[in-house]
């Protein structure tokens, strides 16, 4: 039986996920999916051929990626990077995240958000997130000079910029950090882009005090001819793909009508997560392979239009 073909009954068990209740991804550990194999850059740990400077870029499981991902002017895979950096032998990830810290409490919502660079070992860094990928070095890039930019920032204990400003760099955000440490390499330095112009969104914007017209989306620094590795929580690339793609589907149909309470809801604790409509979809589409044998690959045009029948099944048909 084809993989097109399995679907149809695939797609009658995941729509039964509904009246089960699921609610999480059930993701039971991790998975390695592919490794690049080239002869001048061989393995140098856990079998794959990392080195410093190198981009890993990951998919968080929070609600927060979904507003990451409705931002851009258009759609992005990836809402995180952070830099490889071989030490001793080891893999380290230097990354600037934040969390909320409730005390004491600030009346800015995004001065309750703090956090500076981090440096973790690479599985460590890589098992909370469902997806990562690690991009190779562009041509001409020195390593060794963004391993010593992130090391330096780590060691000044460097702070998160809340704020996402780009014109001012004594506090990063996490692809802020990214740039930086590639044009530290030598990299051609890469501006942001245009942020969505979006009713909801703007005015989510402007109540939290972040840039109205500017994205530095993580995807930036993806490249499909420099992938390294890829491994995730999902049981094949595939799924990961379909997860992906649905992410694609939601930021589709995400019109200047709809509101972000569409897509989130806000807990009295002041958590931000998906509507419970929401997570069924995306955990739905982030099943629709299982059990299919020789899945499509990553980036097949099958997938996309496997997740929008899904979604058309579970929303309703949405125009392009």
């Amino acid at each position: 039986m084809s993989t097109l073909t399995r679907f149809v009954s695939v797609f009658a068990m995941v729509a039964a996920l509904g009246a089960t209740g699921c609610g999480t991804m059930q993701l039971p550990r991790l998975n390695i999916y592919e490794v690049k194999k080239d002869p001048e850059n061989p393995p140098t740990y856990a079998g794959m051929p990392l080195k410093s400077g190198q981009v890993i870029l990951t998919e968080s499981p929070e609600a927060t990626s979904f507003g990451f991902m409705l931002m851009p002017d258009q759609f992005y895979n990836f809402t995180h990077g952070g830099v490889v950096v071989m030490e001793e032998g080891e893999a380290w990830v230097y990354e600037i995240a934040a969390e909320i810290v409730t005390f004491p409490f600030h009346e800015r919502v995004l001065d309750n958000v703090q956090g500076r660079v981090a440096r973790r070992r690479l599985f460590e860094y890589v098992m909370p997130n469902l997806y990562a990928e690690v991009i190779d070095l562009p041509p001409g890039v020195d390593g060794a000079k963004v391993a010593d930019f992130v090391r330096d920032h780590h060691r000044r204990k460097t702070e998160f910029d809340a704020y996402f400003r780009w014109n001012e760099h004594d506090k990063l955000f996490c692809t802020e950090f990214v740039e930086l440490s590639q044009r530290a390499g030598g990299a051609p330095p890469r501006e942001p882009g245009p942020a969505r112009d979006h009713p909801a969104l703007n005015v989510v914007k402007q109540w939290l005090g972040v840039p109205m017209n500017e994205a530095l989306p993580a995807a930036y620094y993806y490249d499909p001819k420099r992938v390294v590795a890829s491994m995730g929580q999902f049981g094949t690339r595939a799924a990961a793909y379909a997860y992906f793609e649905g992410k694609r589907e939601l930021y589709r149909r995400f019109k200047k009508d709809q509101r972000a309470g569409y897509v989130f809801k806000l807990r009295g604790t002041g958590n931000i997560e998906l509507r419970d409509d929401v997570t069924r979809f995306i955990v739905g589409v982030a099943h629709l392979y299982d059990g299919v044998q020789d899945p499509p690959p990553w980036g097949d045009p099958r997938t996309t239009r496997i997740v929008r029948k899904f979604a058309d099944a579970y929303f309703g048909p949405v125009p392009d």
